[in-house]
């Protein structure tokens, strides 16, 4: 994290001599940080991916499939081993059942 921080601070000439880097730029360190993520979220499709790729959205009727892909990896990462956590979510209400899901109006 010190790192991101550190590349991602914007030089201020006021600042200089003060500071060692800068003024620190949170957009600039969240989309570096979210650059270097391993795994990413392709846009499926008929479907939205956000544009870090953390996160895509499909929608689905009952019965209907959807396929996504994603890229696992990126330049630079090292040899080691790597966990992520996929979670799929459904809006359907509990009290419709899933097969369903889609076919009812959703209150």
């Amino acid at each position: 994290v010190r790192q991101l921080v550190l590349e991602s601070a914007k030089p201020i000439s006021s600042l200089q001599g003060k500071v060692a880097t800068g003024r620190l730029d949170v957009d600039t360190m969240i989309k570096n940080a979210t650059a270097r993520g391993w795994i990413r979220l392709l846009q499926p499709p008929g479907g939205t991916a956000s544009e870090s790729g953390m996160a895509a959205s499909l929608t689905l009727l009952a019965g209907q499939q959807g396929r996504t892909e994603m890229m696992i990896g990126r330049d630079g990462a090292s040899a080691g081993t790597y966990n992520a956590a996929i979670n799929i979510t459904s809006t359907c209400p509990p009290s419709i059942p899933a097969d369903t899901c889609g076919r009812h109006p959703v209150a």
